[in-house]
């Protein structure tokens, strides 16, 4: 599937299986788009969902519902993260992969956000957005993460989408809790 998916899960990874498993069932079994991985920092929502793709990338010949990945996660150190900032970083994993043309730097979010849908309209991937606590609440340039993640699953067939916060992104999006 892809050489590096995602980062790196910590080397002594044990003792997760289970949340592994629910995370998978809900994507895969219980055939939810989004899963939600919600809990305090430093309990290993990263961790867990860095497994999650190496787990589904060493087994793509058997697992047809994800023939990619994309991890999207915040800059290291960037405390205030902008919805366009992760918006471009899925835009260009795209065009790294040969699934849209390049784009200029400058491109709006609104358009962004439509050339991923179009790029994504038919692929079966999964889309991990890792650390969306740190995205900036007052981004009154950007649409909320709620909203884009609505518009990425009603506008695809077959995208799957995990994120990782702190607290549940509300009432607006069908989602499975882990």
């Amino acid at each position: 599937m892809q050489e590096d998916p995602s980062p790196t899960p910590p080397q002594f990874f044990l003792g997760r299986e289970m949340d592994l498993y629910y995370i998978l069932s809900a994507l895969l079994k219980l055939n939810k788009r989004l899963v939600s991985v919600l809990g305090e920092t430093g309990i290993g929502r990263s961790s867990l969902v860095c497994a999650l793709c190496h787990y589904i990338n060493e087994r793509a010949s058997t697992i047809s519902e994800i023939q990619h990945i994309y991890f999207i996660k915040p800059k290291q150190g960037d405390r205030n993260v902008l919805c366009r900032s992760l918006l471009r970083q899925l835009l260009d994993k795209l065009e790294e992969n040969g699934k849209c043309r390049p784009t200029e730097e400058d491109t709006d979010t609104e358009a962004m956000l439509e050339i991923i849908c179009r790029s994504l309209k038919t692929d079966k991937c999964l889309i991990v957005f890792d650390h969306t606590e740190l995205i900036k609440s007052s981004d009154v340039e950007c649409l909320e993460l709620p909203k884009i993640l609505s518009t990425i699953l009603y506008e695809t067939k077959q995208v799957r989408a995990v994120i990782t916060a702190l607290n549940s992104l509300g009432q607006q999006i069908g989602r499975a809790h882990v």
